[in-house]
C-alpha cells in the first residue's frame, strides 16, 4: 500500500512543480514573395482559336530559346510581326540558314544581332502552322 501511495504523492508533485503552460512564442508567418516585373507571370490574352493553335506549337517549338517579351537564347518574338513581312517569317522559321547562306540581308543581320545564333530549321512545321504561331505571338503581345 505505500507504494502506491509513494507514486501517486510523486505524481502529484510533479504535476504542481511543473508543467505550467508556457506561452506560446509566436512563428513569423511565411514569407510571401513580392511580384517584381520580372517574376510576374504574363497576363493571360484573351485568344483565338488560331492563337490558341499558335500557343501550343509555340510552346512545343519556340519556347525553348524565345520568350515573347524579351530575349532569351534566341530574340524576343513580340513585335516580330510589324517588323518583319509574313513571307519572310514563315520562310525565316522553316529554314534561317538557307536564307542567311543565300545571302538574305534582314536574315543575315537578325543573325548577326543575335550572337551568330543558329536558330533550328522547322521545315516540318505548315505554313498555317507557323501562321498560327504569328497569330499567338500577336495577340499574346496585345
Amino acid at each position: 500500500m505505500m507504494k502506491p501511495l509513494l507514486v501517486l504523492s510523486s505524481l502529484l508533485i510533479l504535476a504542481a512543480c511543473g508543467g505550467g503552460s508556457q506561452p506560446q512564442q509566436s512563428q513569423p508567418a511565411p514569407a510571401t514573395p513580392v511580384q517584381t516585373e520580372e517574376n510576374a507571370a504574363p497576363a493571360n490574352p484573351v485568344l483565338s482559336d488560331l492563337g490558341t493553335q499558335g500557343k501550343s506549337l509555340y510552346e512545343s517549338n519556340c519556347a525553348a530559346c524565345h520568350y515573347l517579351d524579351k530575349k532569351l537564347i534566341g530574340p524576343a518574338l513580340q513585335g516580330a510581326n510589324s517588323r518583319y513581312e509574313e513571307a519572310w517569317l514563315i520562310k525565316f522559321i522553316k529554314n534561317s540558314q538557307a536564307m542567311i547562306k543565300a545571302g538574305d540581308p534582314l536574315a543575315k543581320q537578325v543573325y548577326e544581332d543575335n550572337n551568330r545564333m543558329v536558330m533550328n530549321s522547322n521545315e516540318h512545321l505548315s505554313d498555317d502552322e507557323i501562321k498560327s504561331i504569328l497569330v499567338y505571338i500577336k495577340e499574346a503581345g496585345n
